[in-house]
């Protein structure tokens, strides 16, 4: 608490930027939500990241490059549906990864997402020579752990922090620029 005074009391003198009202308030909800914002980008890029590298990694690993090495879901160990329909024709993932049949009208005619699912169980994928190190940046699980995501929430947090206590400096020195060269 009187850390919070000792800002109040550096910080009072400004004008735009006063402390001691309901601006602080808003100025503090926006800070949070900035960074929760930033937090929940980095859980949802550290979930998807898995969940694309059950698909990828295993098609790097076995050096499956063209048709003729292309892998089937169940020797990838990606056969599950919710894998398997981050495969279907449009995603992001398959703009990546390449199917060896084509799917023709097969995909498209399946009604329901198991059978989408079971029609991209019986293809084979592979991800071509050109597209790998892409893969591997992007899809790859083996980069995601959870020492990474922990160290990005902190540093999150810390910026968080940061950004609401040296906000009043940064206000203040535009104000003065501003000012300065005579600005409105």
């Amino acid at each position: 608490m009187e850390l919070w005074k000792l800002i109040v009391s550096y910080y009072s003198d400004l004008q735009f930027y006063n402390l001691s009202s309901e601006n602080t308030i808003s100025l503090l909800y926006f800070v949070a939500a900035m960074g929760i914002g930033g937090i929940w980008a980095i859980i949802a890029a550290f979930i998807t990241k898995r969940r694309t590298g059950r698909i990828v990694d295993p098609l790097l690993k076995r050096q499956a490059i063209d048709p003729a090495t292309a892998i089937s879901p169940a020797d990838g160990g990606f056969a599950r549906q919710d894998l398997l329909l981050m495969l279907k024709r449009g995603s992001m993932l398959r703009k990546t990864v390449e199917a060896t049949e084509p799917e023709g009208d097969a995909e498209e005619s399946a009604a329901t997402k198991k059978g989408i699912a079971d029609c991209l169980s019986r293809m084979r994928f592979y991800i071509p020579e050109n597209r790998r190190d892409l893969a591997k940046r992007r899809y790859s699980a083996q980069d995601a752990s959870i020492v990474s995501l922990i160290v990005s929430i902190v540093i999150i947090l810390t910026l968080t922090v940061a950004v609401y206590f040296f906000l009043p400096v940064i206000l203040r020195m535009v104000d003065n620029f501003i000012t300065m060269t005579g600005g409105n």
